[in-house]
């Protein structure tokens, strides 16, 4: 049955397709489309590509199923696939394995809000114009990496199945002849993003978790430049990775695993065996426990949850809806900044990381009211109980929607910052994804965009001048 909602439109912003050739499929504003969230080039925060598409009917879903397609002497191409029922990074891969430069993936349903797509698909005389059934999507589909499209170096976009339509027709042609058949050259740009459409600051997410040393490390080095935007520039939220228990059975009690802690699960997870954390491998029996890194990175979601900006994430638009707390002028959670830095400085060690007494004494140290951080931890569902906790339900939740499989991850405005983290390539990298002639741009980022290096970029912010290496 056809479920028709009232969902907002899921298409991208961070993103443009267009057809140069032919002129009469130019679109001013270009196509709908979704852009997947895994596939980029390293190091590669935008770029533009255009070339001819070639169409295969093959489900690209096993080696050797190309249905024909050779992609031999065709050069450089953009290769347009159906969706199938595998996972979109095994078809992407078989594609970029072909030669493809990009993909774009033909959409199987329209999307439930596209009244333009449902009335030329599925017309009320009951028949059938875009083949496939007459399912709707009452959401848009998952384009975030699944774990296994960390090879894949090519981008891909999935088009509006309307639009994908006619797009094989003009590239088919009629009938066995393909009659009429012409080529077509496609345009695909794609960019960190402009500005968060909330309120046009820049949002930045960072994933990590207390043990992480590279996460841990980014935290210490950018903590001034993160103090230096401050809210009235950017959005940011930090997110603790996590492992679901529930996937690895460990709160399956009939096999007895959480009981008896046979694999682990008792002294790695919470809340009956739902939340779990890797211990670090040089901990032993006697260091660090799963549970411990579960307990502070629930921590630390209070901490910031009391001090911060919350993100309540809108899972289709890939967007946070932003819920200040406490005093309107927020400083962008620095005292979650400060609050890590205390903490690594003072309780970093096997003896300290889960004693009270010290994480007490740095939560004082930077004006975090330790009694409150506690009832949040407990309102929130505690470790203890064998029950769901609201706010690692939405961690994981938020998790999976990302497609975070690694950790540290920085996101800016959804889109994964796929280079090193360093403080001078974030600094760089999020002033870069403001809109041209922003108002909610700092000064910092005109006044240091001609630094290179971390060194300078720091310096810079410090003194608001640029004194060390610069680009050219």
């Amino acid at each position: 049955m056809m479920a028709l909602s009232n969902s907002t439109s899921p298409w991208s912003t961070t993103s443009t397709m267009n057809i140069q050739v032919p002129g009469n499929m130019f679109r001013e504003n270009g196509y709908n489309h979704l852009k997947s969230q895994f596939g980029f080039p390293p190091n590669n925060v935008g770029g533009t590509i255009s070339q001819y598409v070639y169409y295969t009917r093959a489900n690209m879903c096993q080696w050797g199923s190309q249905g024909g397609f050779d992609p031999r002497e065709k050069g450089p191409f953009i290769l347009l696939i159906d969706r199938s029922d595998c996972a979109i990074p095994k078809q992407v891969r078989y594609a970029q394995f072909l030669g493809a430069s990009a993909v774009v993936i033909a959409d199987s349903e329209c999307f439930c809000a596209d009244k333009e797509c449902l009335e030329y698909c599925y017309p009320r005389d009951g028949s059938n114009m875009c083949n496939r059934s007459d399912r709707c999507w009452t959401s848009p589909p998952n384009l975030a990496d699944d774990g296994s499209a960390l090879d894949v170096t090519i981008p891909s976009f999935l088009m509006n199945k309307l639009d994908a339509f006619k797009l094989k027709q003009t590239l088919q042609g009629e009938g066995r002849r393909h009659l009429n058949s012409q080529p077509v050259q496609m345009d695909l740009t794609w960019s960190l993003g402009n500005a968060n459409g909330n309120d046009g600051r820049v949002q930045y997410d960072l994933w990590t978790s207390p043990t992480d040393l590279f996460g841990n490390q980014f935290i210490e080095t950018f903590r001034p430049i993160a103090n230096a935007f401050g809210s009235q520039a950017t959005n940011f939220h930090p997110h603790m990775v996590l492992i679901n228990g529930t996937r690895i059975n460990c709160n399956a009690k009939d096999m007895g695993c959480y009981i008896c802690d046979s694999v682990g699960c008792k002294s790695q997870c919470s809340n009956g065996g739902r939340y779990c954390a890797s211990k670090p491998s040089d901990s032993k029996q006697t260091g660090i426990s799963g549970v411990d890194i579960v307990r502070e990175s629930l921590r630390r979601m209070c901490i910031w949850k009391i001090h911060g900006r919350t993100c309540i994430w809108k899972i289709h638009d890939r967007m946070c809806i932003w819920k200040m707390h406490g005093k309107e002028d927020s400083d962008n959670g620095n005292v979650w900044w400060d609050y890590v830095h205390v903490f690594l400085s003072r309780c970093f060690t096997w003896e300290l990381f889960s004693d009270e007494d010290c994480i007490k004494k740095s939560m004082d140290r930077v004006g975090v009211d330790a009694s409150r951080v506690n009832q949040c931890m407990k309102d929130s569902g505690d470790l203890k109980m064998d029950s769901p906790n609201t706010m690692l339900e939405f961690e994981l939740a938020a998790q999976r929607d990302n497609g975070v499989v690694q950790f540290p991850t920085l996101q800016i405005n959804g889109n994964v910052l796929r280079t090193k983290l360093t403080p001078s390539n974030v600094f760089h990298a999020i002033c870069d994804a403001y809109d041209i002639g922003s108002k909610y741009k700092p000064g910092i980022c005109q006044q240091c965009s001609s630094c290179f290096g971390d060194k300078a970029v720091l310096k810079c912010v410090e003194d608001g001048v640029c004194t060390g290496p610069a680009f050219n």
